[in-house]
C-alpha cells in the first residue's frame, strides 16, 4: 500500500470529513516536485488536484502523513487557491496560510511534519515571545508584512552593516561563521531568515495555483468556488450521525457561511428521464457480458440511454458574472445527471453554441441589452 493510500485511510478514521473529501479529489504523484505536497489546478481536466512527492512522504511518520493530507484539504476548503489577488506578495501569502492551517490542525490534535510553519516558533517586534496561534491567514500576512518593513528600515538605517574598512584582520574570520540551524536560532532570527528568503525569492512556500489559476476567467473561478462549496456540503451530508459530531470546528463555521449554498434546482436525473423518456437517443456498445441473442458465441449489444439537451443561457448585460456562473453550475449538475448537452449563450442574438463536455467555458459571449432577446424556436 502506498504512503498516500495509507494516509488517506488513516484520515478517514481520524477525521472522516477530511478523508472522504480527499477521496473525491484528483491526486498526482510527482517525485520531481520540491515539496511534500501542494494544491493546484489541472488545466487538462479542469479540476482541482493535489500533488504529492511520494519519496518525500516516505520520510514522514504515518501520523505526519495524515496531518499533511489534512493540511492540503484545508487549503481547498478555505478557498486559498482563489485568494492570490488578496496577497500582493504571493509567497508571503502562502506562508500566512500555512501558519493558519498548521496552528488550527495542531489545535485539533493532528501531527504535522516538524519542518512545517508554526506561528508560535516565530517572533516579531509586536510579539517578541512568539506569534499567537489560530489567527486568520490575513492576520499573519499583515503582521509579517509589517515586520518585513521594520527589518528593511532597520537594515537601511544601519547601512546593512557594510563599511569601507581595509579588512586586514583576516585572522578573526568573516564573523558570520557556520549558518545556525533552525533550533539554534532565536524566534526573531527565524522570522528574519524566513522573510529574507522571501525577499530573495528563495522561499519554498510556492504553490501551483500561482501559475495555473491566474489564466482562468472570473466565471470559471466562480463556478469552481461554488463546486467546492457544494462538495463540502455534500461530504458533510453523507457523513454518519456519529461522524458529524467530529466535524472540525472551522468546517462548522464554514458551513454557517454556506447555508445558502447553490444546490441543484431540480432532480435532473429524474426530470430528464421523465421529460425525455419518450425521445431517447441510444448509444450501442458491443459487450461480451451480454451474449448475442442470435449467435450465442458472439458478443451482444448493450444499448445505453443518452439524453440530448439544449440549454440556453442569457448572457445579456442584466446578468452579472455571478449570475452566469450560477447558470453554468446548474449546467454542470445536468451534465452529471447523464445528459448530452449543447449550451448556447444568447443576448440579442445567438452568440455561441457548443457541446458541453464538463469543462467550463473560458469566455462569456454577449453582454448586450435584453431588448429583442433571441429565443429558441
Amino acid at each position: 500500500m502506498s504512503k498516500i493510500s495509507k494516509a488517506v485511510r488513516g484520515l478517514i478514521t481520524k477525521a472522516p470529513f477530511y478523508g472522504f473529501f480527499h477521496l473525491g479529489l484528483q491526486v498526482i504523484i510527482d517525485e520531481k516536485f520540491k515539496s511534500y505536497g501542494a494544491v493546484g489546478y489541472n488545466k487538462t481536466t479542469d479540476k482541482i488536484m493535489i500533488i504529492y512527492n511520494e519519496k518525500m512522504l516516505e520520510t514522514l511518520s504515518d501520523d505526519e502523513a495524515i496531518g499533511l493530507c489534512a493540511h492540503e484539504i484545508m487549503h481547498i476548503t478555505n478557498s486559498h487557491i482563489f485568494m492570490e489577488d488578496q496577497y500582493p506578495n504571493h509567497e508571503l501569502g502562502n506562508i500566512a496560510q500555512d501558519m493558519y492551517i498548521n496552528s488550527t490542525l495542531t489545535r485539533d490534535e493532528f501531527k504535522l511534519p516538524k519542518d512545517g510553519l508554526f506561528p508560535e516558533k516565530y517572533a516579531t517586534k509586536n510579539y517578541p515571545f512568539g506569534l499567537p496561534v489560530c489567527k486568520p491567514s490575513m492576520w499573519y500576512y499583515n503582521e509579517l508584512t509589517e515586520e518585513n518593513e521594520n527589518i528593511k528600515q532597520k537594515n537601511k538605517s544601519d547601512g546593512s552593516g557594510e563599511g569601507e574598512g581595509e579588512g586586514e584582520d583576516c585572522d578573526s574570520g568573516s564573523g558570520k561563521g557556520e549558518p545556525k540551524s533552525f533550533d539554534e536560532m532565536t524566534m526573531q532570527e527565524r522570522t528574519e531568515s524566513l522573510l529574507d528568503s522571501i525577499n530573495n525569492h528563495n522561499s519554498s512556500a510556492k504553490h501551483n495555483w500561482d501559475r495555473d489559476i491566474s489564466g482562468l476567467s472570473d466565471i470559471q473561478k466562480e463556478v469552481m468556488k461554488s463546486s467546492i462549496d457544494s462538495t463540502i456540503v455534500a461530504t458533510v451530508e453523507n457523513l454518519g450521525s456519529d461522524d458529524r459530531g467530529n466535524i472540525p470546528a472551522h468546517i462548522k463555521s464554514l458551513l454557517e457561511k454556506l447555508k445558502n449554498i447553490t444546490i441543484p434546482a431540480e432532480n435532473w436525473k429524474k426530470l430528464l428521464k421523465k421529460q425525455l423518456g419518450a425521445y431517447p437517443t441510444r448509444n450501442k456498445k458491443i459487450t461480451r457480458k451480454k451474449p448475442s441473442k442470435r449467435f450465442s458465441s458472439s458478443p451482444g449489444v448493450k444499448k445505453q440511454r443518452v439524453n440530448k439537451v439544449l440549454i440556453l443561457i442569457d448572457t445579456s448585460g442584466s446578468m452579472s458574472d455571478v449570475d452566469v456562473a450560477e447558470a453554468f453550475l446548474e449546467v454542470q449538475h445536468v451534465y452529471k445527471a447523464g445528459g448530452k448537452i449543447d449550451v448556447g449563450q444568447i443576448d440579442t442574438q445567438m452568440n455561441s453554441v457548443e457541446e458541453y463536455s464538463g469543462k467550463l467555458p473560458e469566455y462569456r459571449y454577449g453582454g448586450g441589452g435584453k431588448s429583442n432577446l433571441c429565443l429558441p424556436v
